[in-house]
């Protein structure tokens, strides 16, 4: 999805609340992430779920979506000492 109004929190947000919602319909009772990506440069959200036990929260993608650019800056900079 993408962020027209270029408010980040407001949007991530609603796509949770959505996302909480659409599983909901299902009758399950929470999500959990598969997969992410913020590109934040151009407003971008991909967000994978799977059912799961919790509601999504905006916590929850954040911490998720820090862990991951936390393994990019591990796997670069393992990378770059081999280099070196």
């Amino acid at each position: 999805m993408k962020d027209p109004k270029g408010n980040a929190s407001a949007f991530i947000a609603d796509i949770v609340a959505t996302m909480n919602a659409a599983w909901a319909r299902k009758g399950v009772a929470g999500c959990d992430i598969a997969a992410a990506e913020w590109r934040g440069a151009d407003g971008f959200l991909f967000l994978d779920t799977i059912p799961g036990a919790e509601a999504l929260t905006v916590g929850r993608v954040s911490a998720f979506l820090k862990a991951e650019r936390d393994k990019v800056a591990k796997r670069t900079a393992d990378g770059l000492a081999r280099l070196l």
